[in-house]
């Protein structure tokens, strides 16, 4: 048994485990992506996870949430052609004109005649549209505009998003049983299960945990918990095609994911 087919197997102890294809771990299908599914209990009871992994800790934003200690299933799944890898930072724009000129007139940079010239542009532009108009008619006839300074100013940055897409084609009866229950425990821990008198509120859906197995070079990055933001499926393939027992005989499935945790440089460092 190889090392990749241990792990697999280990994590036959949750309740619920299941992998496609049927040799997934094996020497022919060494590499294989892990999703654990980790239950909302519902119970108010707080789970400190590790430091990067969806919890609080010096590196992270999110609070503790009210999920299983352990992952409740496993679900294994063959290593795509490509994995993304996506980080995205927010900046906006923001004219310092008046305020820059005003400060550096008083601290020396710039006379303190256009600083107050400046300085009364500013109070101008804000008493109405005719002020507007007649310091218009002011830079039309001295053939010169104010320069707003526009800086940049860094905002924040996103939460990575991870996206999974599995074509899965079937060469047996248990292959497609499989694949069927896969899809169902995708969905339904996706989706938010109703609570309370008159089913009036919603229970948080499961988290997820992704793993990619094996990653002994730490080559692909580490995913932290995350949130199941899209679950789409398509059945059949060219033409409409079923066993006889009804199953499909091409089943592909669509998955996003939302890391909880903010990708920090402390946490790009750690292998996020």
């Amino acid at each position: 048994m190889t090392k990749s087919r241990e792990k697999l197997e280990s994590n036959k102890g949750s309740k619920t485990s299941m992998k496609f294809p049927s040799d997934l771990g094996s020497d022919q299908s060494r590499h294989y992506v892990l999703f654990s599914i980790f239950e909302n209990t519902g119970t108010g009871l707080k789970i400190d996870f590790p430091e990067g992994a969806g919890g609080p800790g010096s590196n992270n934003t999110t609070i503790a949430r009210p999920v299983t200690a352990s992952a409740t299933a496993h679900i294994a799944l063959y290593m795509p052609a490509q994995i993304a890898n996506n980080t995205s930072a927010k900046y906006s724009e923001v004219a310092l004109g008046n305020t820059l000129a005003a400060y550096q007139g008083l601290t020396g940079e710039a006379s303190a005649m256009d600083a107050a010239k400046n300085y009364l542009k500013g109070f101008a532009d804000n008493l109405g549209a005719e002020a507007a108009a007649a310091v218009a008619i002011q830079e039309i006839q001295g053939g010169e505009v104010a320069n707003n300074r526009m800086e940049m100013v860094f905002e924040t940055i996103d939460r990575r998003t991870f996206q999974f897409d599995f074509r899965m084609m079937p060469k047996s009866a248990a292959e497609s049983t499989a694949i069927q229950n896969i899809v169902r425990t995708f969905r339904t821990n996706m989706a938010p299960r109703t609570s309370g008198a008159g089913n009036l509120r919603f229970r948080v859906p499961s988290l997820f945990e992704i793993d990619f197995k094996p990653n002994n070079a730490n080559a692909l990055p580490k995913i932290g918990k995350s949130v199941c933001t899209a679950c789409n499926v398509t059945y059949g393939g060219a033409r409409a095609q079923f066993f006889a027992d009804g199953n499909p005989v091409e089943t592909s499935i669509s998955l996003t994911f939302q890391e909880l945790d903010l990708p920090t440089a402390q946490r790009v460092e750690d292998g996020y």
